[in-house]
């Protein structure tokens, strides 16, 4: 079976990328995933925030002990802290050791930040670049169209500056993502990852305190995903993935179908290990030779709106037949 897809103009040998999550920040698990199959990975994102936060609590350690002695200035040299220089330096050792492609992920604060480190990052010569759009809803006073706009400003200064690909990785959380992936797709960006899942707030009630616990997916989220792709496959030109809830061969292939050019796995390989992703490529590949599927390209938005011959397949319709018929699933 031919499961060769491209993405964001690069050729894969399948549509099974490995998301940015932690296990993608280690070389040893980087060979690991590539051997059991992975024909991309996404390095963890680089965040401005936690840069910062590191370069504070390094002058704070370095002059911790500054007044011990009255003569004494400061124990240590005067040093920088070295910043996204880690992330970077690991971005090249990724690069030599792995032969399939390796994107960075990016997630800043500042427009000044978001060029300064995107234009690293391609230096450093990443095959391309994720860029992670996030806003938390804490004014209400700024417009939702104030808030697109501002992160549209950034994806069009970024694809000004930089010549490697660009993805956006959204928020399920717009209001019409379709309008927005439109506007994106004005400025050019390459790929379009759908979704995003974030750490969230709980409050632990013992110690009333706001923790922010490490959630897996369950492997049910990923049909808000397919239903994007559906409606959006065959009027952008930008690759769409699907990310978040992906553990089975069936989820997959339903994305697949919906019109997806390639996945993102991440809770699947902690939950079990990389070993996963070769029987996922295994179980798609024998879904297809039992279909007569030659290719990925053969099936690939087989079930999407524009190839369906129902036009409110993914639309409310839908929802109100089910109520009417009284199904329950």
């Amino acid at each position: 079976m031919k499961l060769e897809t491209t993405l964001m103009g690069l050729s894969l040998k399948n549509p099974f990328v490995i998301g940015a999550n932690p296990w993608t920040g280690k070389i040893s698990k980087l060979k690991e995933l590539e051997a059991a199959g992975a024909s991309a990975i996404v390095l963890p994102s680089l965040f401005e925030e936690k840069i910062h936060l590191e370069k504070f609590q390094y002058h704070e350690s370095m002059h911790a002990f500054d007044d011990l002695h009255a003569e004494m200035v400061t124990q240590h040299p005067d040093t920088e802290y070295a910043g996204a220089e880690i992330y970077l330096h690991f971005l090249k050792q990724a690069k030599t050791a792995l032969n399939i492609p390796v994107f960075a992920s990016l997630n800043a604060l500042t427009l000044d930040a978001w060029i300064h480190y995107a234009k690293k990052i391609e230096e450093a010569g990443a095959d391309g670049l994720e860029l992670n759009l996030y806003h938390t809803a804490k004014d209400p006073k700024r417009s939702s169209q104030d808030i697109e706009q501002e992160q549209l400003q950034i994806v069009q200064q970024l694809h000004s500056e930089i010549k490697i690909p660009i993805s956006v990785k959204l928020s399920p959380f717009y209001t019409n993502t379709l309008h927005f992936i439109q506007r994106l797709e004005k400025i050019g960006v390459d790929g379009y990852v759908l979704f995003n899942r974030f750490f969230e707030e709980e409050i632990d009630t013992d110690r009333e305190v706001l923790t922010f616990p490490l959630r897996f997916s369950h492997g049910t989220e990923y049909t808000h995903a397919m239903k994007t792709i559906g409606l959006l496959y065959g009027s952008v030109k930008g690759n769409l993935v699907a990310a978040s809830g992906l553990h089975t061969s069936e989820s997959i292939i339903q994305v697949l179908l919906a019109g997806a050019s390639a996945v993102q796995l991440v809770s699947l390989v902690h939950k079990k290990s990389p070993k996963a992703l070769e029987t996922l490529i295994e179980e798609v590949s024998q879904w297809m030779d039992r279909k007569g599927y030659g290719s990925l390209e053969a099936f690939r938005g087989k079930l999407s709106k524009q190839n369906l011959r129902d036009p409110y397949a993914f639309e409310r319709e839908q929802y109100i037949d089910l109520l009417l018929k009284g199904k329950i699933l």
